[in-house]
């Protein structure tokens, strides 16, 4: 099923740096691919990092979307990425990394793939799910425990599956962003509207808003 409509932005807050990257990428007539960065602002060139994560994501996925499973294909894809930040932070001798959220709509499907505090929405018959759980501290809600940092990923990354139907909404956005929203105004607003609803930030925000 194709979306009908696609909005994405990314803002700042009162940040000098944007370390948020989105991107959506046609694969095919019937193949769609979202993706949500959120380099990590405690270490350094955060948006470096989210930019390689990205492209290698995408990369991956783009060139062996016929040939793998979907739950191999954004696992490896993660993984590739992984590989690409272990190299990136040997070569400039730094931490570097960053959590993602990963929508695949593939036919009537969507998948969903993610380490760390990106969160993916699904309304359906005006219900909102949180599909992702956040991979964070219970005490320290900022410090999140998984995320690609060029570690060993130990733990198997997390993929969900569920059907897609006429009218249906993905929302994909960083802590930024749902930290300084109500839940209601994701089911109650779409697209600017609900981009409006944010409040003053400090840190940078980005949000993803899927209608089919």
């Amino acid at each position: 099923m194709k979306p009908c409509d696609v909005y994405s932005i990314t803002c700042s807050g009162k940040r000098e740096v944007i370390e948020d990257v989105t991107n959506f990428t046609e694969i095919s007539e019937t193949c769609f691919l979202f993706i949500l960065v959120d380099g990590m602002g405690g270490l350094s060139r955060g948006m470096q990092a989210a930019r390689l994560i990205v492209l290698e994501v995408m990369s991956y996925i783009t060139s062996n979307i016929e040939n793998e499973n979907v739950e191999e294909l954004l696992r490896h894809a993660m993984e590739q990425a992984n590989r690409g930040i272990e190299e990136e932070s040997r070569k400039y001798q730094c931490k570097m990394g960053g959590t993602i959220s990963i929508l695949l709509c593939k036919d009537d499907t969507a998948s969903v793939a993610w380490l760390g505090d990106v969160r993916v929405y699904h309304i359906h018959d005006n219900i909102l799910d949180k599909i992702t759980n956040e991979h964070i501290l219970d005490s320290e809600p900022y410090i999140v425990t998984r995320c690609l940092n060029g570690k060993a990923l130990e733990q198997e990354i997390p993929v969900v599956h569920l059907p897609i139907h006429k009218k249906d909404r993905f929302v994909l956005c960083s802590d930024g962003f749902y930290n300084t929203i109500n839940e209601k105004d994701i089911l109650k607003y779409k697209n600017e509207k609900l981009f409006s609803r944010i409040g003053e930030n400090d840190d940078n925000y980005s949000v993803t808003d899927i209608q089919f």
